[in-house]
């Protein structure tokens, strides 16, 4: 594979997208990015000419017995296809995104640049210690690359050098001294009008969801919580959750903005709202002035943009369900 200078490694629509903003050219990069960046985000990309290898992580075939053993076989065919596809040299100047995804493995020796994913960026060593744990798994990582279990993730090893967040929360003090915090406005407002055009056609962006946005003030930020999203909850245990969270907001001046790995219809729940369930991530809006008065979710990072700001912010945190802390830790605003 003749590869360029850059690469990025995301199973993080968000990732991506911050990626592209501090990325000076599109097309001088390679892309591994999971699939729970939807395909069509994915078309757009190699659209603008990028090169991109889709990884099936397995995460939407459920979560019974035999759909857990399938996906550790699917997880371990696909770190064998990557290393067919670089044939084993996989060394690049620049690398860029999640250091803790299997895919990420082979590049680790080259300092990843870790670039923010949500609320993980905010746990602490011990939550990563014992994710690592769970990488017996994948049996053909561990015969090919040594010392698998002392890599802890998302910048607590020392091959980290750069930690990259949009948002102003403090991370663990042990790894504060590596972030840099940049300004996605600031970010969009250096690139050319050419360069906004294919970031924007990437995500699917129209003038007519841009004009609508300040119509709807208030925005419900949902999460994939469901069984067939990577989760463990019925639909209508989640649906009840949201429900709740929206008593006393009016459903006409309501924006609910889905997670891209979510399965679930809101349109048939929430009938008089505005739904965005396009792969657009919510901090995008930002860059087109947005400035809602009430940001309501469970412990989406993506509200906390507007904490400073004139807009009331209900986070109820993880912890209204042990379920949700199992899968992403403890997470307060």
């Amino acid at each position: 594979m003749k590869k360029n200078t850059e690469l990025l490694i995301s199973p993080s629509l968000f990732t991506l997208f911050v990626f592209l903003l501090i990325n000076k050219n599109l097309c001088k990069a390679d892309y591994i990015l999971l699939d729970r960046i939807p395909k069509s985000v994915v078309k757009n990309l190699r659209g603008e000419g990028a090169k991109v290898i889709y990884i099936h992580s397995g995460d939407s075939i459920g979560n019974s017995l035999f759909s857990k053993v399938l996906r550790i076989i699917i997880r371990n065919f696909e770190h064998v296809r990557l290393w067919w596809i670089y044939k084993g040299e996989y060394e690049y100047p620049h690398v860029y995104g999640n250091d803790e995804i299997i895919s990420s493995v082979p590049f680790r020796k080259f300092g990843i640049t870790v670039i923010e994913d949500g609320s993980f960026n905010l746990q602490s060593k011990d939550f990563f210690e014992a994710r690592v744990k769970k990488m017996h798994k994948y049996i053909f990582t561990r015969l090919m690359y040594k010392n698998i279990y002392s890599y802890i993730p998302y910048g607590y090893n020392n091959l980290v050098r750069k930690i990259i967040l949009t948002h102003e929360k403090a991370i663990n003090s042990e790894i504060n001294h590596k972030v840099e915090k940049v300004c996605l406005k600031s970010l969009w407002n250096y690139k050319t009008e050419a360069e906004r055009s294919k970031i924007q056609n990437i995500f699917g962006i129209t003038s007519n969801l841009v004009n609508s946005l300040n119509n709807y003030p208030t925005v419900l930020l949902t999460q994939p919580l469901g069984k067939s999203e990577g989760g463990f909850m019925t639909e209508k245990e989640k649906i009840s959750i949201y429900s709740n969270l929206l008593k006393g907001s009016s459903s006409n001046s309501l924006l609910i903005k889905t997670h891209y790995a979510e399965k679930t219809n809101y349109r048939k729940y929430f009938t008089n709202s505005l739904i965005v369930d396009q792969p657009i991530p919510f901090q995008f809006f930002e860059l087109f002035n947005y400035h809602p008065s009430k940001v309501i979710t469970i412990s989406s990072s993506a509200a906390l943009k507007y904490k400073n700001e004139n807009c009331e912010i209900i986070f109820t945190g993880t912890e209204i369900d042990k379920r949700i802390v199992e899968m992403y830790g403890i997470v307060r605003l």
